[in-house]
């Protein structure tokens, strides 16, 4: 859609809604006043990083991302991170028992990536430490050796348009033996 086609919309919608009487809703048209105002501009209430002052000896957790959209994970050492001052631990995909699956629709994304990599910032290692400092620095001793893997940015490089079915590729969620979420049919008429 244009800007002008988007621009011509917005218009027409503010037309034909711009006598609507709003004194029967509860907030269309109305000032509300957030139920948390007060508390916040007085400083009382308690945000998470308020927390940190309530815990004896707190520990920091470092996210160890990856650098590549798509890749194959070869080895991950973290020797050096493990040695490194004041780091209380390292955790690998292998480190998390039972299931390591997340995901909004379906639980298909590793919680912390085992055997590959899907997208630039994918967790590969949490380190644990007793500052934020030092389980940075460890982060960056983590060491991982990646075999590339090719990088599709178009769904059009994958499926094709006429028949939407894939195309031979290298497939990202190789777990489930296609990269197509779901399909159905739309019919209408």
């Amino acid at each position: 859609m244009s800007r002008p086609e988007y621009i011509e919309i917005v218009e027409s919608v503010f037309h034909k809604t711009k006598h609507v009487k709003t004194d029967q809703f509860k907030y269309v048209g109305k000032r509300v006043v957030r139920w948390d105002a007060i508390s916040k501009v007085t400083g009382s209430p308690i945000f998470a990083a308020d927390l940190i002052n309530l815990v004896k000896s707190p520990v920091y957790v470092y996210s160890v991302r990856s650098k590549y959209a798509h890749a194959r994970i070869k080895k991950i050492d973290v020797s050096d991170a493990v040695r490194y001052p004041g780091v209380v631990g390292v955790f690998t995909a292998s480190d998390i028992p039972g299931v390591n699956d997340i995901g909004y629709v379906i639980p298909d994304q590793p919680l912390i990536a085992d055997r590959k990599v899907r997208y630039i910032g994918d967790t590969i290692a949490l380190v644990v430490a007793d500052s934020l400092e030092n389980a940075r620095e460890a982060g960056e001793l983590v060491s991982v050796e990646y075999e590339s893997l090719p990088v599709y940015l178009d769904p059009l490089e994958i499926v094709d348009f006429e028949t939407l079915q894939e195309k031979e590729h290298i497939l990202i969620h190789d777990e489930r033996g296609t990269d197509i979420l779901t399909r159905y049919r739309i019919r209408v008429g």
